[in-house]
């Protein structure tokens, strides 16, 4: 993210991204969710993405894939109100690995209400409305 203008000979400054580590570690969160506006590279593990949403406070996130996350949320599923929640972890045949239960839901199941949270929702519509700034409650999300 950029403030345009900020700082001499007209560069921008970078701000840090919002960053969402699912888990039970200091610092990590056990449960988010928001409207899935894109998916991206993660800059410092090639190998791996960053699911960028919208929360309720009309913050852009990126989420912090995994495999177990990269199986599941596909292209296919942008514009669409995405849950994430921390389950635990579990022990696999090679090492420990988290377990993150991932709620999508489809465009057409989405409410009015759930669309006055998220107005980016409409940014996916075929009309293209403008983008406004979202309500904040995640338990509101349904």
């Amino acid at each position: 993210m950029a403030t345009e203008g900020a700082g001499d000979g007209g560069f921008d400054k970078l701000e840090p991204a919002n960053l969402v580590i699912l888990g039970d570690r200091k610092g990590q969160s056990k449960k988010f969710g928001g409207l899935l506006i894109d998916i991206i590279p993660d800059d410092q593990y090639p190998d791996k993405v960053r699911y960028v949403c919208v929360g309720v406070d009309g913050t852009d996130y990126e989420v912090a894939g995994n495999a177990a996350l990269s199986k599941r949320i596909k292209k296919g599923h942008i514009g669409c109100l995405i849950k994430f929640v921390f389950e635990g972890r579990e022990k696999g045949q090679r090492n420990e690995f988290k377990k993150i239960e991932v709620f999508v839901q489809p465009r057409d199941r989405t409410t009015d209400k759930q669309k006055e949270l998220f107005p980016a929702w409409h940014d996916f519509d075929e009309e293209g409305k403008e983008k406004k700034e979202p309500a904040d409650n995640f338990d509101e999300m349904g």
